[in-house]
């Protein structure tokens, strides 16, 4: 999870350690659609995974991402 909390940090351009489970779009103003939809692309190309459309819709909060992550990293 190292590796998707640093994409995080970089597309947010955040400190590392504010990258928590419950940075999500709610309550960080700098989580745009156009943001979300730039760090999805990012998460994809550099860890090797496709979203789908409903995942991609169902990621609120840095948890969401850790959860699938992990999921497709098992298959």
């Amino acid at each position: 999870m190292d590796q998707a909390k640093e994409i995080v940090a970089r597309v947010f351009d955040i400190p590392l350690r504010d990258v928590t489970d419950d940075l999500s779009r709610e309550t960080f103003e700098k989580w745009t659609s156009l943001n979300h939809l730039l760090l999805v692309s990012e998460l994809e190309t550099e860890l090797g995974i496709e979203f789908t459309t409903e995942e991609v819709l169902r990621i609120r909060n840095f948890g969401d991402i850790e959860q699938i992550v992990l999921s497709k990293s098992r298959r």
